[in-house]
């Protein structure tokens, strides 16, 4: 843990700095979690707890962790996937913030006390997001990258702005060299604006631990989607904000959850999130019920796309729920084509596809 120390605020009064503890679940992530730990190290917030759940790695990652074991708080549990590793995490933490970290990702050095700054200057906030870069091995992706990951952003006019009420500008002193800055700040109350597509980054998440304790853990029952969830939850007891500025470097990799080979249940895990939106809100259904089918119906046609070529008699099932939440379009009916189609004449298809000028 890295040692609190006084902390300047922005009126220039000396505080003692609220506790910081990031959690970062790992799972086989020796390559790459030393270069994430070392990055929280650097931060320039004076006060802050790395809590480090290993869930049940059978790479070198434990023997790597063992370098930090003076620096971290460790636990290693059996493997439970990524909900249960972020839920022991949250269980072990002790700050009145907590960050949401993950293993392969890397924090720019003044990511917390910008964070941090954000909850002093608009006390109401429960929730604190940002934006962030991608890159991967050595070259960088995008230096903004939120509206390309996430097409909620990217398909709403206005973009980011359009689900926020308000905006202002935050100022912050920078902990190394003592000088001042500013950022922009979107904040507001985005609880029905997150129930159509989720934008908030996981990793570069940081909450208030009474919400925590108001809201409860990750649902291990959703293992893809269980942030989203959880965001649904939050956001639901109060105003979150997002600072307009990269303060996360987000690293692709083929064995993220975000891979396409996970497609088929990150859309499963989509439509279980907004049934149990549908039950525990009723009336908020009820206003939207028209828009909540055809959410649902486009996803279980996401699915329906993902297992054709594994399995077509549940990518038949799905195809059905799809169109029986009425999301009969153009894309049902290639994919009703493409069910149809022997595997090589579906091949043959593809081909010419790819020969054609």
């Amino acid at each position: 843990m890295i040692p609190p120390q006084t902390h300047t605020a922005i009126s220039g009064q000396p505080t003692v700095p609220p506790l910081v503890s990031v959690v970062i679940p790992c799972y086989n992530a020796a390559a790459f979690v030393s270069e994430t730990i070392d990055s929280v190290l650097a931060q320039s917030y004076p006060n802050v707890e790395i809590v480090v759940i290993d869930d049940g790695s059978t790479d070198s990652t434990a023997a790597v962790l063992q370098g930090y074991r003076d620096k971290i708080v460790y636990r290693r549990k059996s493997n439970g996937g990524l909900a249960s590793a972020r839920n022991l995490g949250l269980k072990v933490a002790k700050g009145d913030l907590i960050a949401l970290l993950d293993a392969d990702d890397i924090c720019l050095p003044g990511r917390l006390a910008l964070q941090v700054e954000c909850f002093a200057q608009i006390p109401e906030l429960i929730l604190c997001s940002s934006d962030f870069s991608a890159f991967v091995a050595d070259r960088v992706v995008e230096t903004s990258h939120i509206a390309t990951y996430y097409r909620s952003v990217a398909r709403t006019p206005g973009g980011l702005a359009a689900f926020y009420a308000s905006r202002k500008p935050l100022s912050f002193v920078d902990g190394k060299t003592s000088g001042t800055g500013q950022v922009n700040v979107l904040f507001g109350t985005i609880y029905e604006q997150i129930i159509w597509g989720n934008f908030i980054h996981p990793p570069t998440v940081m909450v208030r631990r009474t919400v925590i304790d108001t809201v409860g853990e990750f649902d291990e029952r959703i293992p893809n989607g269980t942030d989203y969830d959880w965001f649904i939850r939050v956001c639901r007891h109060g105003p979150a904000a997002y600072i307009d500025t990269p303060l996360l470097k987000y690293r692709y990799s083929d064995t993220q959850l975000s891979s396409s080979k996970n497609s088929e249940q990150i859309s499963l895990d989509v439509i279980a999130t907004l049934e149990k939106v549908r039950a525990s809100d009723p009336e908020l259904y009820l206003r939207h019920r028209f828009r909540f089918h055809r959410r649902i119906g486009a996803c279980y046609l996401n699915a329906a796309e993902a297992a054709l070529e594994r399995d077509k008699p549940t990518a038949v099932k799905y195809l059905l729920s799809s169109i029986g939440h009425g999301a009969l379009r153009l894309r049902s009916l290639k994919t009703i084509a493409k069910l149809l189609l022997s595997r090589g004449l579906l091949d043959k298809y593809r081909r010419h596809r790819k020969l054609s000028p």
